[in-house]
């Protein structure tokens, strides 16, 4: 898919349960969105843990520290032009929110599994070291988003499949050549085309 059109320093926010697909998702989009002469960085959660705090032991201080990391990154890679794929489990509402409330442009896409789907998949080590309890908090206490600008079904298509949804949900919303008015060329001449329909030009 050609990719070039659209707009770059875009920050893709993508959640979801450990195994729901998120990493394989953003290394699609990557191929894709690179191929298309975009700058783009991956940032993973669970390569970015020690980085943000070396102590890291999976506790809700360390989790909205990391979080808050992430968002400062994507922030800086955005202002400059580079596209920004994070890929976060993001279990509760609030650390959404607070993505929400700190990134534009954000795009908010939700990789979604079922939990018993999520533990067969999941093989991270990053997951496997910490306990039962917090094991069963990132699958069975995770809250799904009420709202994402893009949900995608995991279990039952294909990861080339979902990132060409995403690439064309893009394209749609984020496109270098929408002009000043918010649409496309092609979109004008559909309006205008409608409008001379009703008699109105």
């Amino acid at each position: 898919m050609d990719t070039t059109d659209i707009q770059p320093g875009l920050v893709l926010w993508v959640t979801g349960r450990p195994g729901s697909g998120k990493t394989t998702l953003i290394k699609n989009l990557y191929e894709q969105l690179v191929s298309g002469d975009h700058k783009v960085e991956i940032l993973d959660e669970d390569e970015v843990h020690h980085f943000f705090n070396r102590d890291y032991r999976h506790s809700p201080e360390d989790y909205r520290r990391q979080i808050t990391g992430l968002i400062w990154v994507c922030k800086l890679l955005s202002r400059n032009g580079v596209t920004a794929l994070c890929s976060t489990t993001s279990p509760q509402e609030e650390y959404r929110q607070m993505v929400r409330e700190e990134i534009v442009p954000l795009v908010d896409v939700y990789a979604d599994a079922p939990a018993e789907v999520c533990q067969v998949r999941d093989t991270s080590t990053a997951h496997n070291l910490v306990n039962a309890a917090t094991r069963s908090d990132w699958y069975d206490h995770y809250e799904s988003p009420a709202h994402t600008d893009i949900r995608l079904d995991t279990q039952n298509h294909s990861p080339e499949a979902n990132a060409e949804k995403v690439l064309k949900w893009l394209q749609n919303r984020f496109s270098r050549q929408r002009n000043d008015s918010g649409y496309t060329s092609e979109e004008e001449q559909e309006i205008k085309d409608r409008l001379q329909s009703l008699g109105y030009l």
